[in-house]
């Protein structure tokens, strides 16, 4: 009654390193889940912001191509692998964020 709130609003990486601490970390626990021996370093996730075209999908993609697919992938499945590992980085993401492992600056 009358109390006050706050409400804190994060955008893009203001308060907290979003693309190191949460997305370069999550994509990291997808590629693994996937069975991809790949991972993202920092400089590499930086050169996937800006080759391509924003989306996860789309920086897959451009991280395949650069370093290749995994060789027991089918071209025909490629669609479905991308999509798996988008739908593993949201978890991790969520799993990430739910265990409070993600620091504010």
């Amino acid at each position: 009654q009358g109390g006050r709130a706050l409400v804190l609003v994060e955008c893009d990486g203001a308060l907290v390193d979003v693309h190191d601490m949460v997305h370069r970390s999550a994509f990291n626990s997808a590629l693994q889940l996937g069975g991809s021996p790949k991972r993202l370093d920092v400089d590499t996730y930086g050169d996937l912001l800006r080759l391509a075209d924003g989306t996860a999908e789309g920086m897959l993609r451009v991280f395949f191509s650069q370093v290749g697919w995994p060789s027991q992938l089918a071209s025909a499945d490629r669609d479905e692998y991308v999509n798996g590992l988008v739908r593993a980085k949201e978890v991790a993401t969520r799993e990430l964020v739910g265990r409070g492992e993600v620091a504010v600056r």
